[in-house]
């Protein structure tokens, strides 16, 4: 309602239409979550500048508060292979444990043969035409073949198959994904990838 002045002495009270009080409702609120939209970047921009300062600091213990880090590297994405798709392999034993090769190999070789393994996905047709079934073919490189460089897309490198596995996948939501790959590197600092899938193989 606004007031209008009858006479010195008099204020009378002119209502307002419906239509005029919910334009006016509409304004005060157009105006409150302009304020509010406001407040909330002022306070993200706040928690970024805070975010920077807080990753300048050393870090500190939980509870050892006592204890120094002794290097400290920053973590950023993998931008030369950020677009690339990578996937995680969760095995349910030692891939190459049922391998009389590689099981007289001494753990250290073992374990570098283990790290430079390859796998290939393929699929075969079963009882059911319309239904494929998904394996995936696990190689090791020979053991005589790591001393050479195994990078080397010119180079022949001899790989022995090992073993097929039926494997399963679980993806992490796009918008928010959990699984991560971090490499480390001292004089290039920490950078991370996102992993899409997870295949559990059996």
């Amino acid at each position: 309602m606004q007031p209008k002045r009858l006479n010195k002495s008099c204020l009378a009270f002119q209502s307002l239409t419906e239509k005029q009080a919910k334009e006016r409702r509409e304004s005060r609120g157009g105006r409150n979550a302009f304020l509010d939209n406001l407040n909330d970047r002022e306070k993200q921009i706040k928690a970024i500048e805070e975010s920077f300062r807080a990753a300048k600091s050393r870090p500190v213990h939980q509870t050892k508060r006592g204890m120094q880090a002794e290097w400290v590297m920053p973590l950023l994405p993998d931008f030369d292979r950020y677009e690339e798709p990578f996937v995680m392999v969760n095995f349910d034993g030692d891939p190459t444990a049922d391998s009389e090769q590689y099981n007289k190999l001494e753990r250290p070789v073992r374990d570098e043969c283990e790290s430079r393994a390859v796998m290939k996905s393929f699929s075969v047709s079963g009882s059911d035409p319309s239904k494929q079934e998904k394996f995936l073919a696990y190689m090791a490189p020979a053991p005589h073949e790591l001393t050479r460089d195994l990078d080397d897309e010119n180079d022949d490198i001899q790989y022995s198959w090992l073993r097929e596995y039926h494997w399963e996948v679980r993806g992490d939501d796009k918008d928010d994904p959990t699984t991560y790959l971090v490499t480390f590197d001292k004089k290039d600092g920490a950078k991370y990838l996102v992993i899409s899938d997870v295949h559990s193989v059996l």
